[in-house]
């Protein structure tokens, strides 16, 4: 939880997720997502509903918009204990726990305002309870709360991501009932009531967001769902089939130091006694489902992973606690390695700020403390997506709308093209034609462009009549213009 205000917001994920969430709180929409003013109906809405609570209670600061992915970091840490002390012993959940909390990639994700940390949290808390629910016996009453629990962050997952909250716990439920031929474990596992629990969370929004927009189903379920995993189509970071390997090595690391004799001892003691060792069997489908299912897809990005991570430090946590008490200095490496990992993710937290090369954050505030609500800020073949929630304003986009090769282009311009039938945006989503009559109106308007672009376009001003640009700033190779002049603000690059 420490220093999650410390830096400005990462783009494209922070900026435009917690943009959406800002939208919701300005126009009281808690049904249709909008980015930008443009409906966005790519993911459901419970992680933008959290992160406009964290608005509403602590203001739009970066702490704000990263509370609740360190919160879900953090419950994700106690379920893990909690389900290594309970299926295994108090130690392995100890060092379950703190492996998971220690590793590069989920400590990021914690710190990181997107959905990836919050559906792998929800997805594995599922897979968690359902895996307590079935090691408990029938007579206790913790094994029906135990499902309860599984069924409803089930609900949440799905209402965070959508059908993988629903498909990776039937299938590696499913495979695992089916290895162990424990058919009659069904009858105990409260379907029905499972069933209600997940569409009473799931199915008021979807019913509402599609009465407010009647192409969702089609679009989130065929286009987004679908066709991403199915299809060859053209989505984000195209990637080779063994992408995932080297993240979750470097992502798991210093863990991954064991993560291979962990695994290799665990597969021999589940393929000799299987029936003796149900938990680590349902720990090893659950890893390589989910390390199969997210290889599959010609589209990769590194946090999809991230549901793995649980499965594999409960893994090494029980296998390091095996060994703890026998000669072979495990004890005093694992102390080492801990001491290492918090250095080094304390290096990589004070680096932020000097890695995120891509904020206009410093831009966007002399904007905003020079802008009117008359003038108008516009963005010229560019999309910043930190720029509409640090000008707390909705940003006008020059790019060509009916390029013929929109659908082929996984980017920004795609992003916005999708939810354009759903509204009119002719006002605020323009070509050039339009760009340069404003330009050239008695308006102020402020145009922020690539920096190297802004030659030419100065060039143009001067030699076809139109009103002369005044270059006010420049930050992260990004160009502020407008066609007035004015006294120039001065602004931090620390902010």
């Amino acid at each position: 939880m420490l220093w999650l205000g410390g830096h400005a917001l990462f783009t494209p994920d922070e900026g435009r997720y917690s943009e959406v969430a800002r939208e919701m709180v300005v126009t009281h929409d808690y049904i249709t997502p909008r980015l930008n003013g443009v409906v966005f109906l790519d993911k459901p809405a419970l992680y933008y509903w959290l992160q406009a609570s964290a608005i509403k209670l602590f203001g739009l600061k970066e702490w704000a918009l990263r509370f609740w992915p360190a919160l879900m970091g953090v419950l994700g840490c106690t379920v893990t204990y909690l389900a290594g002390r309970l299926l295994f012993t108090r130690r392995t959940g100890i060092l379950s726990a703190m492996i998971l909390a220690t590793n590069p990639l989920y400590y990021g994700a914690a710190h990181y305002a997107n959905l990836d940390l919050a559906v792998a949290v929800l997805i594995s808390n599922t897979l968690l309870f359902a895996l307590l629910g079935l090691h408990t016996p029938s007579s206790s009453r913790l094994r029906t709360f135990f499902f309860i629990l599984a069924y409803v962050f089930a609900g949440l997952a799905a209402l965070t991501k959508g059908l993988i909250g629903l498909v990776f716990p039937i299938v590696i439920i499913g495979s695992w009932i089916i290895i162990l031929n424990r058919w009659r474990l069904l009858r105990n596992m409260h379907l029905i009531t499972g069933l209600l629990i997940f569409t009473a969370i799931t199915a008021p929004w979807c019913f509402l967001v599609q009465k407010a927009n009647p192409q969702f189903f089609h679009f989130f379920f065929i286009t987004q769902q679908f066709e991403r995993f199915l299809t060859k189509a053209d989505f984000n970071n195209p990637s080779v089939v063994w992408f995932y390997i080297p993240i979750v090595l470097l992502g798991f690391f210093p863990w991954s130091i064991f993560l291979i004799q962990s695994l290799t001892q665990q597969l021999k003691l589940v393929f000799k006694q299987r029936q003796q060792n149900t938990a680590v069997l349902f720990l090893l489908l659950w890893a390589a489902i989910i390390f199969i299912f997210f290889s599959i897809p010609k589209s990769k990005t590194i946090g999809y992973i991230l549901p793995l991570f649980p499965a594999l430090a409960l893994l090494t946590g029980n296998y390091l606690s095996n060994r703890f008490d026998k000669p072979y200095k495990t004890k005093k490496i694992v102390y080492s390695l801990t001491l290492i990992a918090v250095i080094f993710l304390l290096i990589l937290q004070l680096s932020a700020a000097y890695i995120n090369q891509k904020t206009i954050k410093p831009l966007a505030l002399q904007l905003k403390s020079i802008a009117t609500p008359q003038d108008e800020i516009i963005t010229f073949y560019r999309y910043y997506q930190d720029l509409p929630i640090y000008t707390e304003r909705r940003i006008t986009i020059v790019a060509d709308w009916r390029a013929t090769d929109i659908l082929h282009n996984d980017n920004w311009v795609r992003e916005l093209w999708f939810g354009m039938p759903f509204q009119n945006t002719a006002d605020w989503l323009i070509e050039e034609p339009t760009f340069w009559q404003r330009w050239n109106s008695h308006k102020r308007v402020f145009v922020l462009m690539n920096a190297q672009d802004y030659a030419n376009f100065d060039k143009k001003t001067h030699h076809q009549r139109y009103n002369k640009s005044y270059k006010l700033n420049e930050y992260n190779n990004v160009a502020l213009v407008t066609n007035q002049q004015q006294i120039v603000v001065s602004y931090d690059r620390k902010r």
